[in-house]
């Protein structure tokens, strides 16, 4: 549901910053960072889903959790740009 949903994206995110971390004491290479960022952006596409589920379409809630989802995936993306080069 909702809350499993949004538990998985803060997960998602915590993994992030850990191989983030392991990437800049070189443990790991970049390409940790991109596949972890991919996973960030699948868990934000699943709670949206589910708040679209669950939640009244104009609510005020729904578009902030739009909102979120952008910024997530813009930044996302850039830090997968920014991993690539």
């Amino acid at each position: 549901g909702l809350m499993s949903a949004a538990k998985l994206v803060a997960l998602t995110c915590q993994d992030l910053v850990a191989a983030a971390n392991l990437v800049a004491k070189g443990e790991r290479q970049e390409d940790a960072i991109i596949a972890v960022a991919r996973t960030v952006g699948g868990a934000t596409a699943r709670l949206q889903a589910a708040a679209k589920a669950k939640l009244d379409a104009g609510s005020v809630i729904q578009k902030h959790l739009a909102d979120a989802a952008n910024k997530v995936t813009n930044e996302t993306k850039e830090l997968t740009r920014e991993a690539q080069q």
